[in-house]
């Protein structure tokens, strides 16, 4: 059976791009964490096995298995926002990076 399904999902990455990068000591100084959450629309194959039992009005049926494979990426997510932090610890130490990065350049 061919599926259609709409998900959102929150996920947390390394923001590796908007990070401080030391080139002596070989770590990054402030490697900041992004929590997004993603909106994806999935059409996918599924598998469903179920049983019958009974005649006329006493039939029923029973759910064995359902099974699918799943995969959500760039060519399912619809839309996607990005969730601020809520440790405002995080926030001061983002925005102190920020200054020593701009202080660095001139």
């Amino acid at each position: 059976m061919i599926c259609s399904a709409d998900f959102s999902s929150i996920s947390s990455y390394d923001d590796f791009e908007n990070s401080v990068w030391d080139s002596e000591e070989k770590e990054y100084i402030f490697l900041e964490r992004c929590d997004v959450r993603e909106f994806h629309h999935a059409e996918f194959e599924c598998i469903l096995r179920f049983s019958v039992s009974g005649a006329g009005e006493n039939m029923s049926f029973e759910l064995q298995e359902v099974s699918y494979e799943l995969q959500l990426d760039q060519y399912t997510r619809t839309d996607r926002e990005f969730l601020e932090s809520e440790d405002p610890r995080l926030d001061a130490l983002a925005d102190m990076m920020d200054i020593l990065e701009e202080y660095h350049r001139h």
